[in-house]
């Protein structure tokens, strides 16, 4: 039994790293306020990279109000994968999940993480998510989608993808990672993939996991940048997953996700000139990293050569691909 009293640990840690986002924390707050009352096996951390913003002040209230919050605030800006790592190792609970601060958790959400995490043992728990785009709105479960047990790594990288590296969607047992013998997670600092050291542990020794298809998480899309995304998701990534991931079947899926699934609407973004990234030639990056992957010159490269137009209707096309890859058990991704 996992508890906040006494010597025991609590059951899931949801730790936030947050910088300077006082606006979207206080949103994340009140909506975990809503949840966490009746929840004393959910310990809450906020990590706090030296906000020169409301944010303590907006801890304090909650905090005022009942809210039990664990709050570390950090003398100086760690960076962003230093916050995460503080996350993870300051988080006591058997569970892990580390949580983006401009994401929200839907209405009964962590009450249905906790039913599946208080039964069997898990490695890894992917949560699915929706976006939003502007002002959030709870979302209404119309019936559940139901959940997916896997015993295979190779099933799971199916399934989740490039998306492991979405935080929020991704709850990892600390209590079966400790266990195992890994590298320094801070030899990533500086990846923007840092959060990929425990997962991949977990992945790499992998033994069940879970998949939540309900979609329990918001996402705030294009509130992030201000960093090399084709550098993080094509060099970094590569180099991250075949480090740390041993098994070639497991590898596939997660580096044949991002050229088939990710890339190609961030290249017609840039291709247009929007969006927050740092700027990059999106090109000379991929193409030492994926030029030997076949998917980079179908999926990718003709959007560079494509008029803007056409290369929406290019995205379009993909998705049907992608729609009926799944459909058909993903042997796009596998293989």
């Amino acid at each position: 039994m996992h508890t906040e009293s006494g010597s025991e640990s609590p059951l899931l840690s949801i730790a936030i790293p947050t910088y300077n986002r006082a606006r979207f924390l206080d949103r994340l707050l009140s909506a975990l306020d809503d949840q966490l009352r009746l929840q004393p096996g959910v310990e809450l951390i906020v990590s706090d990279n030296a906000s020169p913003d409301e944010t303590p002040q907006i801890v304090s209230k909650f905090q005022s109000q009942g809210l039990r919050i664990r709050y570390l605030r950090n003398e100086s800006n760690l960076g962003a994968d230093g916050n995460i790592l503080q996350c993870y190792e300051q988080a006591k609970g058997k569970y892990v999940w580390v949580f983006g601060d401009d994401d929200v958790p839907e209405p009964g959400s962590i009450a249905q993480v906790l039913s599946h995490l208080q039964g069997q043992e898990y490695d890894l728990i992917y949560v699915a998510s929706s976006a939003f785009t502007e002002s959030y709105t709870p979302r209404q479960q119309n019936g559940s989608r139901g959940f997916t047990v896997i015993n295979r790594a190779d099933s799971l990288a199916c399934h989740v993808n490039i998306f492991f590296t979405f935080i929020s969607g991704n709850i990892v047992s600390k209590e079966r990672v400790s266990s195992l013998a890994h590298p320094p997670f801070a030899e990533l600092v500086g990846t923007n993939l840092l959060q990929l050291g425990w997962i991949y542990t977990a992945l790499d020794h992998h033994r069940r996991s879970l998949v939540l298809h309900d979609q329990l998480v918001a996402t705030l899309t294009d509130n992030t940048g201000g960093y090399a995304l084709f550098r993080v998701f094509g060099p970094n990534l590569r180099g991250i997953t075949d480090d740390w991931l041993r098994s070639p079947r497991t590898r596939r899926p997660i580096l044949n996700g991002a050229l088939q699934r990710f890339f190609p609407p961030f290249l017609l973004s840039q291709k247009a000139s929007r969006g927050t990234f740092v700027g990059e030639d999106p090109h000379k990056t991929l193409e030492p990293v994926f030029g030997g992957n076949f998917r980079y010159w179908v999926f990718d490269y003709p959007i560079f050569r494509m008029p803007r137009r056409m290369g929406r209707v290019w995205i379009l096309f993909l998705r049907v691909v992608n729609r009926l890859d799944r459909l058909l058990g993903s042997p796009l991704l596998r293989f």
